[in-house]
């Protein structure tokens, strides 16, 4: 015979195993990103539809989502980032690749490494939020800024890249291994906004270079290049391996620069 305990207690087991079977069936059904995300642009030129991407899981891409960007000609259309914050795992843009922004206030942030082999244009800013989001490539950067955010970051040896700006925050140090042309390396603290120049690498800056905006240029690896081949400049006070001097205007230099390698100036 079942006494009235017994009962009690089968019943509270079941009511618990139901309740851990409802809770198993809601987890379930939640989706699961880390898909490698891929550009068709089938639908329209809009980033957040999902039915401009393949391989996503039938959504646009979530944060820990990869995204790759490929050649243009083999897509219907170029994507544009209209949204105002994504956030993504990984971004490629393959060579022939075209990516547009919503202007201003659009941000793409990358917890990963980023490869720029095609174009991006705009307004909006890159940002590099995490330890693993290395930047390589040989394409162009149009948009305002490519922000590596705080922390170390990295430009792979393997890089040739063309941006309009990067701005380097304080207790932010970006290495450069490869080369670098830039409008402007801006900054915004004296000591602890860093940019190295590392051996085999070259950076050339036709704007400003941590001159209105503070940060620290660390430029002795041998060798490696700094050229400023803009208009009128100024020349940050550093150290350098070689310095190049180039470009239609007057190079100033308010401090002292020392160079171990070579000087080089270029008139136009």
């Amino acid at each position: 015979m079942v006494t009235n305990l017994a009962k009690n207690i089968i019943s509270k087991i079941l009511a618990a195993l139901m309740i851990v079977s409802l809770a198993l069936g809601v987890l379930s059904v939640r989706p699961v990103y880390a898909n490698a995300c891929a550009w068709t642009g089938a639908t329209n030129t809009t980033w957040a539809t999902a039915s401009n991407w393949s391989g996503c899981g039938g959504v646009a891409p979530q944060a820990t989502d990869t995204v790759v960007i490929p050649d243009a000609a083999t897509t219907l259309n170029d994507p544009t980032v209209t949204n105002a914050v994504v956030t993504i795992a990984g971004f490629t843009i393959d060579s022939g690749g075209v990516v547009n922004d919503g202007g201003s206030s659009t941000r793409l942030t990358v917890n990963g490494p980023v490869v720029l082999n095609g174009t991006w244009n705009g307004a909006g800013r890159l940002l590099l939020n995490a330890g693993a989001a290395t930047l390589d490539g040989s394409g162009t950067f149009n948009g305002n800024r490519i922000d590596p955010v705080s922390g170390a970051r990295t430009i792979l040896s393997t890089a040739n890249l063309t941006v309009t700006r990067i701005d380097v925050r304080a207790n932010n140090t970006v290495t450069n291994y490869g080369s670098v042309t830039a409008t402007t390396i801006t900054g915004n603290d004296a000591t602890t906004a860093i940019w190295i120049n590392e051996a085999n690498s070259t950076l050339k800056v036709s704007g400003e270079l941590f001159d209105t905006k503070p940060g620290t240029l660390t430029a002795t690896a041998n060798p490696n290049t700094v050229e400023y081949n803009g208009a009128v400049q100024t020349v940050e006070p550093a150290t350098y391996h070689h310095l190049i001097l180039s470009g239609s205007g007057a190079k100033t230099a308010g401090r002292v620069v020392t160079t171990n390698g070579n000087l080089t100036v270029i008139t136009a």
